[in-house]
């Protein structure tokens, strides 16, 4: 076989829904944006919801809507993609990076606590490879200092802790999910923002839209209105054949999701006999994971470089993930001097840590054919 690391799922529906779009000649946004719009909003249980071209474009503007200033600290980790510093770092403020919880992988909150400061203004808060964070001590923690919070859901669409999904407590400002290929719902690239606080909501959509101002009429009005722009804003839109995709996909999100928990409820089942060579991604009592990918860590004696290459000559894919970790990525090496030992955990786990594959149309043959390969090696 030849297992590729991740796939999207394209179903005729699907592919009719993006037609239907480019029949109409309605390309830019329109209906079918404000319908996934309306329909992420209810589904996760928010009040409001704002389509953006990427995760990294919706997280740039989430941060820019909160008011995030130059010179001032956004409390993250290190173990998560680069979008998220990045966005921080286009606001001119800085990413403080905190080391993360050894089991769950997610931002350790105590630690994130300890390092609050008079510079912090904001907690970015990852739901690490789709498993809910802590985030009810964070926002806690948050309101007490005067903070923001905002949750990076990237990859944790239809998550959930208890009976509320990632994305529907009011107590952060904003969650941003990313829409791309490897996630349950895909858009191509795209992002979203969802919000519980309508002021927010409003300079969310005007910051994704030229800073245009949102009572403005849509696609193509004409007039003063539709060419008053209150703020400094980008063109970070999500286009019509996108959001009708988003729709198409978003309408089956429950289905996606039980496939991809079968396939690691199979994936954790054939692994569990290698316990003692790999450590599995874990699940928390009373929450849902969104499966995006499935990770093992490398215990100690176990050389991930040589699973990766035995893998490899059998065809399957995999990947690093996160390696290295953000603060030792050479950017914000050099720009903030951080040295390898800062953040032991994050460090210890992106060196050990390896995505197999994993995807919607992926069959129970093919997990058994990477396990079988895992269990030769």
């Amino acid at each position: 076989m030849n297992i590729p690391l991740s796939k999207p799922e394209i179903t005729p529906e699907d592919v009719a829904a993006v037609n239907a779009v480019l029949k109409s000649g309605r390309l830019t946004q329109g209906p079918q944006t404000a319908l996934f719009e309306e329909m992420a909003a209810a589904y996760v249980g928010a009040k409001f919801a704002i389509a953006a071209s990427s995760h990294a474009t919706a997280l740039h503007a989430a941060l820019l809507a909160a008011g995030i200033a130059a010179g001032r600290e956004v409390i993250t980790s290190p173990f998560t993609f680069i979008a998220a510093a990045n966005a921080v770092e286009q606001c001119s403020a800085r990413p403080r990076f905190v080391d993360i919880d050894p089991i769950s992988l997610n931002l350790d909150p105590r630690k994130a606590a300890s390092a609050l400061s008079e510079d912090s203004q904001a907690l970015l808060v990852p739901h690490t490879f789709g498993l809910p964070a802590e985030s009810a001590a964070l926002c806690g923690e948050a309101e007490t200092c005067g903070l923001a919070v905002i949750e990076d859901a990237s990859q944790a669409l239809g998550a959930q802790a208890g009976s509320v999904k990632v994305g529907g407590s009011p107590a952060a400002l904003a969650t941003v999910f990313s829409c791309y290929p490897g996630c349950p719902v895909t858009t191509g690239e795209g992002g979203l923002i969802v919000t519980h606080d309508a002021a927010y909501a409003d300079a969310c959509r005007s910051l994704v839209n030229l800073g245009r101002d949102p009572s403005a009429p849509k696609g193509g009005g004409k007039g003063a209105s539709w060419l008053t722009h209150s703020r400094l804003g980008f063109n970070y839109r999500m286009d019509e054949m996108s959001a009708a995709l988003g729709v198409s996909q978003l309408s089956r999100i429950d289905e996606t999701l039980a496939r991809r928990q079968r396939l690691a409820d199979h994936y954790r089942g054939r692994l569990r006999p290698l316990k003692d060579r790999f450590i599995l991604p874990m699940e928390i009592a009373g929450c849902r994971r969104a499966w995006s990918t499935f990770n093992i860590i490398c215990r100690e004696g176990v050389s991930r470089e040589k699973v990766i290459a035995a893998l490899a000559d059998k065809g399957i894919a995999t990947e690093r993930y996160f390696d290295p970790p953000l603060h030792l990525q050479p950017f914000y090496r050099e720009k903030y001097g951080d040295t390898p030992g800062t953040l032991n955990i994050a460090e210890g786990i992106a060196r050990q840590i390896l995505a197999l594959p994993f995807f919607t149309t992926m069959s129970a043959a093919e997990v058994d054919y990477v396990c079988d390969a895992l269990e030769a090696l």
